[in-house]
């Protein structure tokens, strides 16, 4: 959503990009490059914590059963 309130003959180029912005000290990517090889990391960085407390785990039920 864009919002412009313009006076007289003011000229207004919008630019659109596929980016995500982020302001925690992530430079602006597209998305397949933040959930790229590199998201441990871009995690991390968002998040504030360090890359050693992200883990990818499997959960399991309690019955066993896997979906």
């Amino acid at each position: 959503m864009a919002n412009f309130i313009i006076n007289g003959v003011t000229v207004i180029d919008l630019e659109i990009s596929q980016l995500i912005v982020l302001t925690f000290g992530l430079p602006a990517m597209t998305p397949a490059s933040f959930y790229s090889t590199n998201l441990v990391a871009n995690l991390a960085t968002l998040l504030g914590v360090s890359v050693n407390m992200i883990r990818r785990v499997d959960i399991v039920s309690a019955n066993g059963n896997n979906r």
